[in-house]
């Protein structure tokens, strides 16, 4: 079995990016990299929905969370998690009622205010 720790996922992309913003590496050719990585990441990863998926994949990676999400992007990650859960367990629920499964399963009340801790 393996686990985040034994392979790079994207929740890595955050933490990268904020290492390479933040670091100043000091040989010139080693700084001219970083630049064009930095570049690159930022060109092509900098879209709404590239985002919104990278603050998600933050958020439920347990060794990151919040950190490398700016807090005015936290409410509206936080809330897309829990609709896409919610919606997730009607989707289940509706299968389990229409016979597809038999075991009874519980799902989360949606009137909840606070599906997980950050």
């Amino acid at each position: 079995m393996h686990t985040g720790e034994e392979y790079v996922s994207i929740s890595y992309l955050k933490p990268v990016l904020h290492i390479l913003e933040t670091s100043v590496l000091a040989a010139d050719l080693t700084l001219s990299i970083q630049r064009k990585i930095l570049k690159y990441l930022r060109d092509n990863h900098s879209d709404l929905t590239t985002q919104q998926l990278l603050d998600t994949a933050s958020l439920l990676d347990p060794r990151f969370k919040t950190k490398y999400i700016t807090a005015d992007n936290i409410p509206p990650t936080t809330a897309l998690l829990k609709s896409q859960l919610l919606e997730t367990a009607k989707h289940t629920s509706n299968e389990v009622n229409n016979g597809c499964q038999t075991h009874k399963l519980y799902f989360l009340n949606p009137n909840l205010t606070n599906l997980f801790s950050i």
